[in-house]
């Protein structure tokens, strides 16, 4: 947060007072709606879940009633969307289960939706609208952590439905999503302690040490690698962007600081023989359903020939109905259940957005400290979504829109 931007804001909030009470009540409604929408995005143990019926709402109210404008920046994000959608169309025509194919590209281009609403949302006022829906973030996502750690360890009657094959998975269907959605708040909680007020520093240091543990217990791979990965290139771009070497001499201090509590929660871990034997087990790069020509590796390129043998794709659920399940690669799916369109479509906008943000962080702006956990974080699950399917992740266009949201908002603090 800049004084700049702080300022901004406070002349900002000066000049809506003397605006008729309606508006005040109309910015409280949405604030709420907004925050309560984020928090539910950590409750998806059932489809359809708390967050679609309250994402329908906040995007109807914003753009039908509060009036909030289109963020014109995030156009190339939009069309991208539009064109990834677009070309599923055609899927629901080919599918055994032309209903069900329907509905599952209803809520693919309910989910792009709210991608915009987001990025529109943040262009408007990042800053005060950031701190909010991160707020709501990590309070949902303490709630889901909890969650899986309580069912993991059995501390409480009944809470073996948290996880999943001995895995937590807190309140999400799968421990993979769930691992994958932590890893915003955590860098987040991450980068409060880096740069913030030491007097500040406890809450985050506790949020990201009860966010690390319930990453590791869910045993995921990718949200393993995921957090490893997000967590260096944190350090490491808050490091080189620090305003000052007294900031960079406290990074290193805490990055060895993290390392050895990370070197010793480790050992303690290995030593619980029920954590010890599924950590060996899962530790390997490479499980058994991964491997052979019908594993999910092995299955890669016969779907790439599969895809150009149908350009306009075999609609949702066409892979498995050819391969023994899903492509578990969402660049793969995006090719074959959807269309060639899509394909070019999806990977476009994750390499768009990577761009567009990661450029923005190396400007200088008022947002630059938002700018880096939601670019991290992006990179990460765009990263994931190469083995699993992140295009009904509710937390993946999320990510899109706050991406977008902060691009907009960094180009008109600089045309300021």
């Amino acid at each position: 947060m800049s004084e700049a931007s702080a300022t901004a804001s406070i002349r900002a909030d000066g000049a809506a007072r003397p605006r008729a009470a309606p508006h005040v009540s109309l910015g409280l409604v949405g604030r709420v709606l907004v925050s309560i929408t984020v928090f539910s995005s950590a409750i998806v143990y059932r489809e359809p879940a708390p967050y679609e019926i309250l994402a329908v709402a906040t995007v109807a109210f914003f753009f039908a009633v509060a009036g909030l404008a289109f963020a014109r920046e995030t156009l190339p994000a939009v069309i991208l969307l539009l064109l990834f959608v677009v070309g599923g169309l055609g899927g629901p025509i080919v599918a055994i289960d032309t209903g069900g194919a329907v509905m599952y590209l209803a809520v693919t281009a309910f989910l792009a939706a709210t991608t915009i609403f987001f990025a529109s949302y943040v262009a408007a006022n990042a800053e005060r609208r950031m701190e909010a829906i991160l707020a709501a973030y990590l309070a949902g996502a303490l709630v889901a952590a909890l969650a899986g750690i309580i069912g993991y360890f059995h501390l409480l009657p009944g809470s073996e439905m948290f996880t999943l094959y001995g895995r937590a998975r807190g309140t999400f269907q799968d421990p993979n999503p769930y691992g994958a959605f932590l890893i915003l708040p955590a860098l987040f909680a991450l980068q409060r302690v880096l740069v913030g007020r030491i007097e500040r520093a406890v809450l985050p240091t506790i949020a990201f040490c009860v966010i690390t543990i319930a990453i590791f217990l869910s045993f995921s791979r990718a949200a393993w690698g995921m957090l490893a990965v997000a967590t260096l290139l944190v350090v490491a771009l808050t490091f080189l962007l620090a305003p000052s070497n007294r900031v960079r001499g406290r990074i290193v201090v805490l990055a060895v600081i993290g390392a050895v509590l990370v070197v010793a929660a480790i050992a303690v871990a290995l030593s619980i023989e029920e954590i010890r034997s599924l950590l060996l087990q899962r530790a390997s790069l490479v499980q058994d359903y991964d491997s052979g020509p019908q594993g999910r590796f092995g299955r890669y390129l016969p779907g790439l020939l599969l895809s150009l043998e149908h350009p306009f794709g075999l609609g949702p659920g066409g892979f498995a109905r050819v391969f023994p399940e899903d492509p578990h690669n969402t660049f793969l799916k995006a090719f074959v259940e959807y269309s060639w369109l899509s394909g070019v479509a999806y990977l476009l906008l994750v390499l768009v957005t990577l761009y567009e943000t990661g450029k923005r962080v190396f400007e200088a702006g008022p947002y630059r400290w938002y700018l880096i956990p939601v670019f991290v974080a992006f990179l990460v699950n765009a990263l994931e979504s190469v083995i699993i399917d992140v295009d009904h992740w509710r937390h993946f266009y999320l990510l899109v829109g706050l991406s977008w949201g902060l691009v907009a908002a960094h180009d008109r603090a600089r045309t300021r």
